[in-house]
């Protein structure tokens, strides 16, 4: 296979739209929201999370014996130095407890729902599993190095 780099969900979403490449590594998120024109034969994760709106799709994992760490689509996370917390712990609290708190809030959730995302891909994520999907990730690229690098 030849992997085409094409900066981004919107850019690669296009290409298989047209016909420039048969198949895509998308964020499901999006690509459930287009059954017209996608399939999702695959999920990056290790439980398929919208198993109704993916026609059951089976995991990447299951159908190839692997033990990729899940890959979710648009993982964000704030960075603050350690020594930041260290100096700061009250503040370092009040913004944590800040960030859980949002997740009951009624008001996000429609805010992301209105926004197309399925709600089942929001969730927290603490320091240590943040660390743990930032090394896996790195892991996955030094695995698939000689892949990645676009050359043909």
């Amino acid at each position: 296979f030849n992997p085409i780099p094409l900066s981004g969900g919107k850019n690669t979403r296009a290409g298989v739209e047209t016909g420039e490449m048969d198949l895509a590594a998308l964020p499901a998120g999006g690509i459930v929201n287009r059954p017209k024109n996608f399939k999702v034969v695959l999920m990056f994760t290790h439980k398929n999370p919208l198993p109704d709106r993916s026609d059951n799709a089976p995991t990447v994992n299951a159908k190839f014996g692997t033990n990729l760490p899940d890959l979710v689509a648009g993982a964000r996370a704030f960075g603050i130095k350690k020594e930041a917390i260290e100096k700061n712990p009250d503040r370092f609290k009040i913004l944590t407890e800040t960030l859980l708190k949002v997740f009951d809030d009624p008001d996000y959730k429609e805010a992301i729902v209105k926004t197309k995302a399925p709600w089942e891909f929001i969730g927290y994520g603490n320091a240590d599993e943040c660390a743990a999907y930032a090394k896996a990730m790195t892991d996955i690229g030094k695995d698939y190095k000689d892949l990645l690098t676009g050359k043909g």
